[in-house]
């Protein structure tokens, strides 16, 4: 028989503060304290330290939220969260929710008193319930409307009291703003803001009495403006982004000093740039002068969306191209930020690597979570569940380890018990620091590359820092005129900005002429630069040798306004060509890397699946596949097993590719590898194959008996072989050989001796296959390509050798496989060695 367990007995038999919650506040503190970089708690009104307590937050992180609530709560106090009956129906999961400060809730009962017996129960106990009334978490500029059962509950509870003749009952109801500067970027901030408990006493009883729904909605409206007070409300994203572009202009990086006004100057920018109120004023020209300077306002929001998105669409921050504003934009000066940052960045390296490499599987899950995570607000919760179960395994091998190093003695699990938490808080410590210099180094390589790349990047460049430099004055110069005309807004953000905004108006007057006409030219210098570079030519080759007539100069006039009808398509041509300096072509080549690398993978992507579609044809219908769709299947295998470094490479450092490339060609899956890259492989294998040769060479002089010529007959080989075929088993081979025998094959010469032995065997199992195939189907419908990868594989030369040679060695390779008994693998790489640069006849 199923034993099922009464939660409202286990409710009686704990408090509230048992085991389970403090391990459950332990991991809350922990994940907040390693995610967020600054938690700033503000408290508006004293919390009750004891009593009933009613909690109504936001929910825009998913289970982030309960977790600020329960790390951050004022005196420690412990908060308990509704769920639904059924989960508390199982017998383990029941006792372990109910421990953990969870609340059975009744949704099938119809009845207040049924619905909210548990939370009635806990409030009678004097304990702390936190609510969501949203219901759900979302990404949206403003709020989900609230639901009203926390408003229900509270009435409740005061009629039980009633009930018992408490008639003096109050229950407070704090609202709670949860803020997020990036909510789904780790080392981010939050801002956790405690509202003024909104009490709820006899005098609302007693209205509840008479008109519950009346009642129910002014409580709710009332939480729900105390909610509002303590986080940010846009009526739409534009109007969101620029407030925050206006707010860093004016405060630059947020830090720990700013978190105190965050929320409420946000909120001040968000109503300055309203759409409700910027078109309500349009509609209604005569409604007072509460807000002045509209059309100023609705330009400068224009201008600040525009500069968000040129700033996202380039990746880097309104922060990274302020030191330009006064400098003129050169390569020089961005190579010499390139540099000074990476130096700085290298001097700091050392005493964070260690930290960095033991932590750095975290880093990667969290940028894959980043990559395939659709919705924002889950981004934080699959980052701190699953990097803090990843960090136990971590945390808890580096422990194993350094307790086994000190021989798993008393005192080394002692050391090693404080080590390891004291190394993950000294790495925690260190990492804000390097992290944010290692942004600097990813903006200046970007600027950098900009500066030396394609024209039209480094005139978006220079749009961007000429339009960050308008906005920034344009702002300062509108605050100026707002406060004078007695905003509140706008006196809010003058007063805690950090930026001088009291500076002479007409100074910043005389600026705003300035850029306003370089904005004017911004937006449309792109399309008219080849029109204008082609005017201004033949205006100068005019002025040389005569000077028109007027009416003459009309037509031209007439002929230039007409020809802007052309000017897309020559602006297209002008941005088209090819950069003439070094780097320029330096760049431009990456970009086309990259491109090919995406072709590339795609060309994966599809060659496995038809790899797969062959496979099951085999395996279901006793298909017999062809050479081609032979290598089909085989190199795809490989290629697959290569994608896992690749795309952790394509998706994390997608710019530093071409260096990989050079240096790391075994990463790279084939599809994504070049011809000329292919044949430079090639080059440098054969060199390889022609020291190793010459060496065996060198030393089979004094062998008598053995001269290349024998290998080069079959019966002579077929002789060698057994006489000398026991000695070449790869059995009997040592790991030097056998890690020579794998290069010269092509093969990773790396590992241990089976490792070796394995991979050789793999290789001529497949080559084994191979030759059969080439056998059944001939080799003259090879292509040059094909015979040249086919002889590679078997350790023959194919740089610079004709068709007609390389078919008469792939003919001798497939003769030498039907000796009796068969040739020893390690012989028949000896014979390679022997004849690589034989004329076969």
């Amino acid at each position: 028989m199923k034993r099922s367990v009464d939660p409202s007995v286990l409710y009686q038999k704990r408090i509230g503060e048992g085991a389970c919650y403090k391990v459950l506040y332990f991991f809350s503190s922990i994940a907040i304290w390693s995610y967020f970089r600054h938690v700033k708690i503000i408290c508006r009104t004293p919390i009750p330290l004891m009593g009933p307590v009613l909690v109504a937050s936001n929910h825009t992180n998913m289970v982030v939220d309960p977790a600020l609530l329960i790390a951050t709560f004022p005196h420690g106090r412990p908060c308990h969260f509704w769920a639904l009956k059924r989960f508390f129906e199982l017998p383990f999961v029941g006792r372990l929710l109910l421990a953990g400060g969870g609340i059975p809730v009744d949704t099938q009962s119809h009845s207040n008193a049924r619905l909210f017996g548990h939370t009635l129960t806990c409030l009678r106990k004097g304990g702390v319930i936190a609510l969501f009334p949203e219901g759900t978490s979302y990404t949206r500029p403003d709020h989900l409307p609230f639901k009203d059962g926390f408003a229900w509950t509270a009435f409740e509870y005061l009629s039980q009291q009633k009930e018992r003749h408490n008639e003096d009952t109050y229950l407070p109801i704090v609202p709670v703003g949860i803020t997020y500067t990036t909510k789904n970027k780790w080392r981010s901030d939050v801002v956790v803001e405690y509202g003024t408990p909104v009490i709820v006493g006899p005098n609302e009883l007693s209205l509840y009495e008479k008109d519950p729904k009346t009642a129910v909605r002014e409580l709710t409206e009332s939480v729900v403006e105390g909610v509002e007070n303590g986080t940010l409300n846009a009526p739409d994203w534009d109007t969101t982004n620029a407030a925050s572009e206006a707010r860093f202009l004016l405060f630059g990086v947020t830090h720990n000093n700013y978190l105190d006004n965050y929320v409420r100057v946000s909120q001040s920018l968000i109503q300055l740039f309203s759409t409700d109120v910027l078109d309500q004023k349009e509609n209604d020209p005569t409604d007072g002068d509460d807000q002045p300077f509209i059309n100023e306002r609705k330009e400068l929001k224009t201008q600040l969306v525009l500069c968000s998105n040129k700033l996202k669409q380039m990746k880097l921050s309104a922060l990274d191209i302020r030191m330009y504003e006064k400098n003129e934009i050169t390569s020089t000066q961005a190579c010499l930020r390139l540099v000074s940052a990476t130096m700085a960045l290298m001097v700091e390296l050392p005493l964070f690597l260690p930290g960095l490499i033991i932590n750095s599987p975290l880093y990667l899950l969290g940028k894959c979570i980043d990559h395939f995570e659709v919705y924002t607000e889950s981004v934080a919760q699959d980052k701190v569940v699953s990097t803090l179960t990843l960090a136990g395994f971590i945390y808890f091998g580096l422990f194993v380890l350094l307790w086994r190093y000190m021989n798993y003695s008393i005192i080394g699990f002692v050391v090693s018990i404080i080590l390891v938490p004291l190394f993950g808080r000294y790495h925690i410590t260190l990492v804000d620091k390097r992290y944010d210099m290692a942004k600097e180094v990813v903006a200046s390589g970007r600027i950098f590359l900009a500066t030396t790349g394609l024209d039209h990047e480094r005139r978006e460049l220079e749009d961007a820092v000429r339009l960050r430099k308008w906005c920034f004055h344009r702002l300062n110069s509108l605050l100026i005129q707002l406060d004078r005309a007695g905003n509140k807004q706008a006196r809010l953000s003058a007063v805690v900005s950090p930026v001088p905004v009291n500076r002479s108006l007409l100074t910043v007057q005389k600026a705003n002429v300035a850029f306003r006409t370089d904005l004017a030219v911004m937006t449309t210098r792109t399309f008219f630069t080849g029109v204008a570079r082609s005017q201004q030519q033949a205006h100068q080759h005019s002025a040389s040798t005569t000077t028109a007539p007027e009416s003459q100069q009309s037509k031209d006039t007439a002929a230039t306004t007409v020809s802007k009808e052309a000017v897309p398509e020559k602006a297209t041509t002008e941005e088209a060509k090819a950069p003439t300096s070094y780097l320029g072509k330096l760049y431009q080549q990456s970009k086309e890397l990259v491109v090919f690398y995406k072709d590339g993978l795609k060309l994966l992507w599809s060659n496995n699946k038809q790899s797969k579609s062959l496979l099951q044809k085999v395996q279901q219908e006793g298909y017999v596949l062809n050479r081609s769709e032979y290598q089909l299947i085989h190199h795809n295998r490989i290629d697959m097993q290569k994608l896992i470094p690749f795309s952790l490479i394509f998706l994390i450092l997608p710019e530093s590719i071409p260096f990989f490339v050079v240096f790391v060609p075994a990463v790279v899956p084939s599809t994504c590898v070049k011809e000329s890259q292919v044949r430079k492989q090639r080059e440098k294998r054969d060199k390889l194959r022609q020291t190793m040769s010459a060496n065996v060479l060198k030393s089979a002089e004094n062998v008598k008996g053995i001269s290349p010529e024998d290998f080069l007959s079959i019966p002579k080989f077929a002789k060698i072989a057994k006489h000398y075929g026991y000695d070449f088993e790869l059995n009997q081979i040592d790991r030097p050989h056998l890690a020579s025998y794998c290069r010269f094959m092509g093969l990773n010469g790396y590992g241990t001796r089976g490792m070796l032995k394995k991979r050789l065997d793999k290789h001529f199992e497949y080559l084994k296959k191979d030759d059969k195939l080439l056998a059944q189907e001939g080799m003259e419908s090879l292509t040059l390509p094909q015979l040249q990868q086919a002889i590679e594989e078997r350790g023959m030369r194919s740089v610079d050798m004709d068709q007609s040679h390389l078919r008469q060695g792939l003919k001798y390779w497939i003769a030498s496989q039907s000796i009796e008994p068969p040739v020893a693998r390690g012989l028949l790489v000896f014979s390679r060695m022997f004849l690589l640069n034989a004329k076969y006849n």
